[in-house]
């Protein structure tokens, strides 16, 4: 059931919609009926909507203002998106977003999808633009480990409940601004991890794809979301997109013009199904450029970041996807030491305390106190951290 009314858009102000009465349904599976006021468009995509909004006559657990997701179709990713979730609930994690309530609604003919999730106010992708803007082009350090730090924690959890997200990029991450809380958002693309289960290789945004996804491997794992999460530390330290490809040929040249030539070993790790791309006289000149090792490339692509940032990124980005520094040889690593400090202060003044040292400690035991099993070892003993 459905009833709903709207004011027009006026001078550019966002469509406002009185109410909306829905019979709902928890990730538990609790019938409930759900009014939700106040619903504004908060942004939009290909293939569904997000609003935001509050709900009505709200339970004492519920927040102040969620988040509705709505779409037309009942996909394939729309079901396997809902089954995540599902899982998700039952490990919740404070850096993915949290699911309230599914629903469906009829118009006509067709029948609308709806997802209430709890509601931040920015993504990351606004928040840098932000930020660009306060510090002129300048990394915030504190406020950059303090978002990385959150970003693979919500990666590894993912990792640990056996899922690949395969879309993490900055407009996916949701963030309050306030306090510098961060959570992995939208499922959309998302699939449960199986060994050896072929998969399609045509997901994640380009400026964020892996390079095994490049070049079309069908077999891969939870490695492509770390590349992902090192390309949006790359863009926090350059305050921009880090490499922008052009074509997905382009991208690749990008990347093997930072990390060079891929040695056999590299290649037959990245389980690539059209090596075409590395072979083109293309590619060779960036091949060419990059006759430096890949820390003096990062440099030169991130001229504005610390040294130690430079380090830490040369580990994440790495060709064999097993050699990407993630999960807790990560979170140990003493690059992220100050945000654990407590006369670390933000650039907004004030101290940083949606972190703890319980947090920290919860998560390089591989946050099984929060429902992950254990850490999935995807780092190899060479590619370790510097501890805390």
């Amino acid at each position: 059931m459905s009833k709903s009314s709207s004011k027009s858009r006026e001078g550019g102000r966002p469509v406002v919609y009185g109410s909306t009465e829905v019979f709902a349904e928890t990730p538990d599976h609790e019938k409930v009926k759900l009014k939700l006021n106040k619903l504004r468009l908060f942004s939009n995509g290909m293939f569904s909507n997000v609003y935001r909004g509050k709900i009505v006559d709200a339970k004492s657990d519920d927040p102040e203002s969620v988040a509705v997701k709505k779409c037309w179709s009942k996909s394939d990713s729309t079901l396997t998106e809902a089954r995540i979730f599902g899982r998700l609930h039952h490990h919740k994690h404070k850096n993915i977003v949290h699911l309230l309530y599914m629903f469906e609604t009829q118009h006509d003919d067709r029948t609308c999808y709806g997802l209430v999730f709890e509601f931040l106010p920015s993504t990351l992708y606004t928040y840098i633009r932000d930020m660009r803007k306060v510090f002129k082009r300048r990394p915030d350090i504190v406020e950059t480990k303090l978002l990385t730090w959150q970003l693979f924690r919500g990666q590894a959890h993912l990792s640990n409940q056996k899922i690949i997200h395969r879309d993490i990029k900055p407009q996916n991450i949701l963030v309050n601004p306030d306090t510098g809380l961060l959570k992995i958002g939208d499922f959309g693309s998302s699939k449960f991890f199986h060994a050896g289960e072929i998969s399609h290789s045509y997901h994640v945004t380009r400026y964020y794809r892996a390079p095994e996804l490049i070049l079309k491997a069908n077999l891969y794992g939870p490695e492509i979301d770390v590349w992902s999460c090192g390309c949006v530390l790359g863009e926090m330290l350059k305050c921009t997109t880090m490499w922008v490809g052009k074509t997905t040929e382009n991208q690749l040249q990008l990347i093997a013009g930072t990390l060079g030539e891929p040695t056999e070993n590299e290649i037959k790790a990245m389980k690539g199904r059209d090596l075409s791309m590395l072979s083109t006289s293309e590619i060779q000149e960036f091949y060419d450029r990059s006759s430096r090792s890949p820390l003096y490339n990062f440099q030169k692509l991130l001229p504005l970041a610390p040294a130690d940032s430079i380090k830490l990124m040369t580990k994440i980005l790495q060709y064999t996807p097993s050699e990407r520094l993630c999960g807790p040889k990560l979170l140990s690593n003493s690059w992220f030491k100050e945000i654990f400090d407590p006369s670390t202060r933000r650039y907004n003044g004030k101290t940083i305390r949606i972190l703890s040292m319980e947090d920290y400690r919860n998560a390089i035991a591989g946050d099984k106190e929060e429902g992950g099993t254990s850490a999935t070892g995807t780092n190899t003993k060479e590619n370790e951290g510097d501890d805390l």
